[in-house]
């Protein structure tokens, strides 16, 4: 997904990624209930998958409040360093206000308001570069935190020798222990 940002994107593309993602989580979830029923007794099973639907749900809330403040503080952020990149001084952005300026004049705007709207596209650029950004800003830190955790997860079994406590290798060692 992090290569497919752009200012404007075609929506055929993100349709592949976005089905693989669905897929992905799909797949996550029902493993993860079905493993909390397994685990707790029978009278418990309803209760579990209520806890693990809850904790679901308040996760997506919980991410969707925290991607919104990001996003919010990260915007204004990037907005800002691209407001001071774009000044009076700076010969790319007074070309294109005057390029625009003269476009907007020779479809009959007045000459002062059609510098103003040259100014506003120039505001909503930064403001869409801002977006671009922030969501650029979010995948990688989505990734960081995916590979910190697996890379905790990783040496949480091996320091406790967890590998094969579970599964058919587990129960293969077991019955030859057991027998020998």
């Amino acid at each position: 997904m992090f290569f497919l940002l752009d200012i404007q994107a075609n929506e055929s593309e993100y349709t592949l990624p976005l089905v693989i993602q669905g897929l992905g989580a799909g797949m996550l979830m029902t493993p993860t209930i079905v493993f909390a029923i397994a685990a707790v007794p029978h009278r418990l099973g309803t209760t579990a998958a209520g806890v693990c639907l809850f904790v679901r749900c308040l996760g997506f809330m919980v991410s969707i409040a925290l991607i919104n403040f990001f996003e919010l503080f990260s915007k204004s952020k990037h907005y800002n360093i691209f407001q001071e990149q774009v000044s009076r001084t700076n010969l790319v952005a007074t070309q294109t206000v005057v390029k625009q300026t003269h476009i907007f004049t020779a479809k009959g705007i007045k000459n002062a308001q059609a510098g103003k709207l040259a100014h506003q596209l120039i505001i909503h650029s930064a403001n869409t570069q801002g977006q671009v950004r922030f969501i650029m800003d979010y995948y990688q830190s989505i990734v960081l935190c995916y590979s910190l955790r697996s890379r905790s997860l990783r040496f949480y079994l091996i320091s406790t020798k967890r590998f094969f406590t579970c599964g058919p290798i587990s129960r293969l060692h077991f019955k030859q222990k057991a027998a020998g």
